[in-house]
């Protein structure tokens, strides 16, 4: 597992891995914890010059049985480095192998009568058990090294995907396959999960907070070394409790895709453990920033925009959920993908709130899923819903002249009926906190009138919402639409509280504007342009 985890995999020597050999600190616990059930039942790929190497944290000491064993390994395992090998099999036991061939000069083992070829090269232990025979192999060509570092890598354990294709495969996006998804997971710790991860990816830590801690900090004051070491220690410890927090539905050969932070040593440790599981495990290339930056540049990507606009109390959101569940229309929901309303009564009856990275991500990947021969509905929200911010370059797109706005024109009295029947079922208490938070913009006289208007039996609830329109919300949104030049805005009458009828005219809207802007961009086609026709 220690390969895995220090990022080792790769082609090299193909086999069944048996013993470990002498290796020094707490690697050498895992690895036969690991990998002695394996013995002679599984094939490992690994690369004896990356371990060699890479694996500083493992610190492989000089005497004993060499670096380790490979049973059944073929000689043609590391393709583009040139190998020189002994012309004599020797058929020494691995006790004796720590004296066989380490200078130029005639070994010394036990019933081992040969001297290395040419006299003078000192050898590298890395038996090699072919047959039943044990061969001393050398790497001779150092400048070789690099070339097979890199074919290791192309064709490496575990089989690393793009973002893409790693979406494709979770069923995100907009290649998505016609098999079943894929189970995510999130191998960092609880606290990166949380800031931010892709959607759908389950909690999977390789270390809990405290104990990524502990190894960064080692990393930072101590070196690389001293951190690999201790979360290899971690690991050992800990293997056990990561296999059993595997969600319960996960079956033999089902394919389950991991990340990291960067693609590096987690997301490959936890690839190769569930590898014996047994499981197709898929590692994203990158990791999460790879992610992120796939995110973060999706936005470049331009699509025609259908702005809902309207006062509050409208039935923006309404609308916009029916035109997505009834009427399969493309819909980004952002006051439903950041858990709040977008008021100061918007956080009522919510869970908490994403990060604004993760709802960065939520929506990024519903933009990428979309299509650019479809528009797109989205509500007219201020830069930040809630405490999450809308990204910057979306909030660009709806704002643009090139965004269609439909500003639904509601009769006050639906819009109060609606507010009403939305925000009655909450306690007198938490209404009355929601409208102190308002004071300043009230003022003192208001915010007093509001709350004894709460504070009556029954509460009047339909005059508190006339108050809060009449003085806030509606001079609020008067403002933010002046803003806005008016030849780019439609206004739609809907004067129904049914948001599946106001849906429906909300479509019948928007395919008589599509309708007239391809008849006017005909019409102000140059002549010469036309095709002719009969």
């Amino acid at each position: 597992m220690l390969l895995a985890l220090l990022g080792v995999g790769g082609a090299g020597y193909n086999g069944c891995v048996g013993a470990m050999g002498t290796v020094a600190g707490p690697a050498g616990s895992i690895l036969s914890t690991a990998l002695s059930p394996l013995s002679g039942t599984r094939s490992v790929k690994f690369s004896l010059t990356t371990f060699a190497t890479v694996c500083q944290g493992a610190r492989v000491t000089s005497n004993g049985a060499g670096l380790f064993e490979v049973w059944r390994a073929r000689a043609w395992a590391m393709r583009g480095a040139r190998f020189q090998r002994s012309t004599t099999h020797f058929p020494v036991q691995p006790a004796s192998a720590r004296a066989c061939h380490t200078v130029s000069r005639p070994c010394t083992s036990v019933r081992c009568p040969a001297t290395p070829r040419g006299g003078t090269t000192a050898h590298r232990r890395a038996h090699v058990l072919a047959s039943g025979v044990q061969s001393c192999v050398d790497v001779i060509d150092e400048n070789a090294v690099e070339q097979a570092k890199k074919q290791a890598v192309e064709s490496s354990f575990p089989h690393r995907l793009e973002v893409d294709e790693f979406l494709s495969r979770a069923g995100i996006g907009r290649h998505k396959k016609d098999t079943p998804p894929s189970i995510i997971l999130d191998v960092r710790s609880p606290c990166e999960y949380e800031k931010g991860h892709i959607p759908g990816a389950i909690s999977f830590p390789l270390f809990t907070n405290e104990e990524r801690e502990i190894v960064g900090t080692l990393y930072h004051k101590h070196g690389r070394d001293v951190a690999v070491k201790r979360g290899c220690k971690i690991v050992d410890e800990s293997w056990r409790r990561l296999l059993s927090g595997l969600p319960p539905d996960v079956r033999d050969g089902q394919e389950v895709l991991v990340y990291c932070a960067r693609g590096g040593m987690r997301s490959g440790g936890v690839a190769w453990l569930l590898s014996q599981a047994p499981l197709q495990v898929r590692v994203l290339e990158g990791g999460y920033k790879a992610f992120r930056n796939w995110a973060i540049n999706g936005w470049e990507r331009e699509l025609p925009l259908v702005v809902l606009a309207g006062r509050t109390g409208s039935g923006k959101t309404d609308v916009l959920l029916e035109l997505r569940d009834r009427y399969f229309a493309q819909v980004i929901d952002l006051e439903g993908d950041a858990q709040h309303r977008g008021s100061s009564f918007g956080a009522l009856g919510r869970p908490p709130q994403p990060t604004s990275e993760h709802y960065e991500n939520l929506l990024a990947v519903q933009w990428a899923a979309f299509v650019e021969t479809q528009p797109v509905f989205i509500e007219d929200e201020s830069p930040h819903v809630g405490r999450c911010g809308v990204p910057q370059r979306l909030y660009k797109q709806y704002k643009s002249e090139e965004a269609t706005v439909l500003r639904l024109e509601v009769p006050k009295e639906t819009r109060i009926s609606r507010l009403v029947a939305d925000y009655g079922r909450y306690s007198t208490e938490q209404l009355a906190s929601c409208v102190q938070q308002l004071s300043k913009r009230l003022g003192g006289a208001k915010t007093a009138e509001a709350i004894a208007f709460l504070q009556e039996d029954p509460p009047k609830l339909a005059q508190v919402a006339e108050l809060l329109l009449d003085h806030y919300y509606d001079g609020m949104y008067n403002h933010q639409a002046s803003k806005r030049p008016g030849r780019f805005q439609h206004v739609l009458e809907c004067d129904t509280a049914d948001a599946t009828t106001a849906a429906f005219q909300v479509l019948g809207e928007v395919a008589t504007l599509q309708f007239e802007k391809a008849h006017v961009a005909k019409s102000t086609q140059p002549v010469d342009s036309l095709e002719d026709t009969p």
